[in-house]
């Protein structure tokens, strides 16, 4: 819409540029209007044509997207430090919604072993995206049902009155 040419892991990085720049982190409805308006290299300008092509897009039925998408999209909502990396904290509502029902230290201890796994021991979205496609006792998998969910349960439960949620998932991967 507004002339952006890069990956969906580029966007999701500019996206938390974007953010950061914003009253607690949150993009507001007058956060949005102001990026929407702003012709300079920091805003987002999009014409009311733009819009107009946004709102009709959106509702029209929206076509399955790529797991590869769903996953750079529910790995941005989870890193909600805009590290790069997850945390434990970070990853454990996905841990809890695909049958982890150990106590918190229980979770440090299987995040922990997760992390071996991951280059520099970090869990970054190349790692993420390996874990949750992995289906042996080693991985993290998630069906792009499960994946849905959580995001689903991230907007709901991040997003205060007013405000426009932050990581909502892109059209094409809602349920038809």
């Amino acid at each position: 819409l507004t002339g952006f040419t890069g990956t969906d892991w580029e966007w999701q990085e500019e996206f938390e540029l974007l953010r950061q720049e914003c009253p607690d982190s949150r993009i507001t409805l007058s956060t949005f209007m102001r990026l929407v308006n702003d012709k300079s290299d920091n805003g987002c300008y999009a014409s009311d044509e733009d819009l107009r092509k946004l709102v009709s897009s959106s509702r029209s039925p929206p076509e399955r997207g790529s797991r590869r998408a769903l996953l750079s999209t529910v790995f941005a909502a989870l890193n909600r430090s805009g590290s790069g990396q997850l945390s434990a904290q970070e990853l454990r509502p996905l841990a809890d919604r695909t049958g982890f029902q150990g106590s918190e230290s229980e979770w440090h201890e299987e995040f922990n072993l997760l992390r071996q796994d991951c280059s520099r021991g970090e869990i970054r979205w190349t790692d993420f995206e390996r874990l949750v496609n992995d289906q042996s006792d080693n991985g993290c998998y998630a069906t792009d049902q499960e994946l849905r969910d959580l995001l689903d349960f991230l907007n709901r439960n991040s997003t205060p009155p007013g405000a426009v949620p932050v990581f909502r998932p892109p059209p094409g991967l809602h349920p038809p």
